[in-house]
């Protein structure tokens, strides 16, 4: 009984309101659901592998410093050769989905405009590899790829992949969290140019914010 209490809270954390706030609909086809065991020794199994899976939650715990509320400086780069902007966000991060998901939340001013960042990081223990969602209001696609630890840099470094909507070209970037610090950390972004070869066009260090 206790499998299927974790799996239909699990269900309807990540089925109905997922990670990145979206909403699916279920098909409750045959007695457990679509693409689910069809008996309850085989559903229990896989309950308790899931529950060992996760068990091990010391890769999100690496992120634990990360929790709370920071202000940055920086300066990105729109396009290669562009003009240098400064920028200096404000950001939110939180623990979400009982500290499984954590929520960053930007929001800096452009010419012109205000723009709203959302980054989603979580960990798949099945692959032994970070997950990150990237919405930006700046941005019209939605943006997501893995991360892993660069032990040679003691960073985490994240792959993205996007398209163009001009061209329909993918555009990989490289997305990199370092010096981290209990106060401060460190975010550098690459992306590929049009001969393939990764360009930084953003730098962000962060410090925490004072308590109000």
């Amino acid at each position: 009984m206790k499998y299927w209490m974790i799996w239909l809270g699990i269900s309807t954390l990540f089925l109905i309101n997922g990670c990145d706030g979206s909403t699916t609909r279920i098909d409750l086809t045959g007695p457990f659901g679509r693409h689910l065991p069809t008996s309850e020794s085989t559903f229990n199994a896989l309950g308790e592998a899931a529950l060992e899976l996760d068990r091990d939650q010391s890769p999100l715990r690496k992120l634990d410093v990360l929790e709370g509320d920071w202000t940055l400086t920086g300066d990105y780069q729109g396009w290669p050769g562009g003009p240098k902007t400064a920028i200096s966000p404000i950001c939110e991060s939180r623990w979400r989905l009982f500290r499984r998901c954590l929520e960053l939340k930007y929001v800096y001013d452009v010419p012109g405009e205000t723009i709203l960042e959302l980054i989603l990081i979580s960990w798949d223990p099945g692959s032994s590899q970070y997950r990150i969602q990237m919405y930006s209001s700046g941005w019209p696609l939605p943006s997501s790829g893995t991360g892993q630890w660069n032990e040679t840099n003691d960073s985490l470094d994240f792959v993205i992949r996007t398209r163009n909507p001009a061209t329909n070209k993918e555009i990989k970037t490289l997305y990199r969290l370092w010096n981290i610090e209990d106060d401060s950390h460190t975010w550098s972004q690459c992306r590929t140019n049009d001969a393939g070869e990764l360009e930084a066009f953003l730098m962000m260090n962060a410090t925490r914010a004072p308590m109000p």
